[in-house]
């Protein structure tokens, strides 16, 4: 079901914005898809189109060319998925190639990315030392041992990169110079896990100047900045711990409620912008000298912090181990409600530092927010009319029936009608509406919850409609993210056509 759900969305997403119709094609390798191989699928498409590849290793060095294109597994968000649905370089070149001209509409969704090769970019390379640079986005990707001089995973990539593991990365057993995860990539980089990688210089992220969030960055050795080296946009809610060398180095931008624990030479080493709302505790092995070079924080909590600034203490942060890892805080700690703002304000009450998941709220704690539990969701929507085959004067009835097994849950549920010409009419409380429009917003669902089927609309078909194949649809979707946050969905295509003579 979530599989389809993201086909549809991506389809109706495309739809709505230019009123064409989309191609999408599958890849598989036992000869059952459009194609076998993902290069030869890249060929055959042409801007907004869409290729799902299905689960199998595929032994290829594959080029977007330019074309803003979805290229994606089955189902980006099932880990087991992504794992299983393998493109390896061979080290013969980088796995991945752009052009550098891709918008942000290109997108690269859900495989492991290995065995890549190359001077620049041995995972992913998205174009030249100087401009241009890709602006695709990189999404729920696992970019794991490749090689590359400068950037082992990454290189020139300046589109959103997310939830991404890029782990392991390298040059030949040399080391790479710069940037062995990532290198000179200039986009937004948020929910990573970057580990595994030395460098000479910034062996986690390399001059990566895009706004840092919700990262994990462990386990880097460099020589200058293990796990961060350069970068002006802004570090935001990171974990930063067991980096041999300096956890972040040369960083011109704002550090905000970021945890840095056990970074062999410092925490911090040459900053001259703003430090609030950070743990800072056990670097430097000795506990001395947590930072250096830096312009004194505010709001931290520091070992054996002596100097200047507004609101930091040196109490011990009292850490201990939850669902997700050994950095969550004591509910006795000094570190809760003691920032330099509330939760709302710093964007983190959807985010928890306490190991029962209770979400942060009041004055911010400082450090590194967690992501709240998981829910255990399991919403199902269906729909259906009273009939497949329509014409002018015939009543069409709609149907929707929605069910949820999971914990309860919030959702706004959408009723949809897709024309022939890809525009979009959406069932709302005053009738229906052009665009995508909720038909029912913050709907809540108990656990258990069941309604099989209600009747949503009836509608007399008027002389004069257009004629041709049309679709209908019902989402349940997270509230107020529009399509983009779909649970469920269901389709139930039909035709009008003219009246019998």
């Amino acid at each position: 079901m979530r599989a389809i759900a993201s086909a549809v969305v991506l389809l109706l997403v495309v739809l709505a914005a230019t009123g064409l119709e989309a191609e999408t094609y599958h890849v598989r390798q036992d000869g059952t898809g459009d194609f076998a191989s993902i290069q030869a699928a890249i060929d055959a498409s042409l801007d907004g189109d869409e290729i799902v590849v299905h689960p199998g290793t595929f032994y290829e060095n594959i080029h977007f060319d330019g074309k803003n294109i979805v290229l994606r597994c089955t189902d980006p968000e099932d880990k087991d998925v992504v794992a299983s649905t393998i493109i390896d370089g061979a080290s013969s070149d980088s796995v991945v190639r752009f052009s550098g001209v891709e918008s942000g509409t290109c997108r690269l969704m859900g495989f492991t990315i290995t065995k890549g090769r190359s001077y620049y970019g041995g995972g992913i390379d998205g174009g030249e030392y100087q401009l241009p640079h890709t602006h695709a986005s990189i999404e729920n990707c696992v970019i794991t041992s490749n090689e590359g001089m400068e950037g082992g995973g990454v290189a020139f990539c300046d589109g959103e990169i997310v939830n991404c593991e890029i782990t392991n990365n390298r040059y030949g057993g040399m080391g790479c110079w710069e940037g062995g995860g990532l290198f000179l990539c200039n986009g937004n980089i948020t929910g990573c896990y970057i580990a595994g990688h030395s460098a000479y210089g910034g062996a986690g992220l390399y001059g990566c100047i895009g706004r840092i969030s919700d990262c994990v960055i462990t386990d880097n050795s460099s020589d200058y900045g293990a796990g961060v080296c350069g970068g002006v946009h802004g570090l935001f809610n990171c974990l930063i711990f067991g980096n041999t060398s300096a956890g972040v180095r040369n960083y011109q931008g704002p550090i905000g409620n970021c945890t840095f624990f056990r970074n062999s030479v410092a925490a911090i080493d040459i900053c001259d912008s703003n430090v609030t709302n950070c743990v800072i505790w056990g670097n430097n092995f000795s506990g001395d000298d947590q930072l250096l070079d830096t312009v004194p924080p505010s709001h931290c909590c520091i070992q054996n912090w002596t100097g200047s600034g507004e609101g930091n203490i040196s109490d011990d942060p009292l850490l201990v181990s939850g669902p997700l890892g050994g950095y969550y805080l004591d509910p006795n700690s000094p570190c809760v409600n003691t920032g330099s703002v509330s939760a709302d304000e710093a964007g983190l009450s959807d985010r928890t530092t306490q190991a029962d998941g209770t979400p942060d709220t009041g004055v911010v704690d400082m450090g590194y927010h967690y992501r709240l539990p998981e829910q255990n969701t399991h919403v199902e929507v269906i729909c259906a009319l009273n009939s497949e085959e329509f014409a002018p004067g015939d009543v069409i009835q709609g149907f929707m029936g929605i069910e949820n097994r999971g914990d309860d849950i919030e959702v706004d549920v959408y009723a949809v009608i897709v024309r022939p010409n890809g525009f979009l009419l959406s069932l709302t409380n005053d009738g229906f509406a052009d665009g995508a429009w909720p038909c029912f917003s913050d709907l809540v669902l108990p656990s258990g919850f069941a309604a099989w089927p209600e009747t949503m609309f009836e509608l007399t078909i008027p002389a004069g409609i257009e004629q041709g194949s049309y679709s209908y649809f019902a989402a349940a979707c997270r509230p107020g993210e529009g399509p983009s946050g779909v649970i469920s969905i269901d389709e139930w295509q039909f035709e009008i056509r003219a009246a019998a003579i």
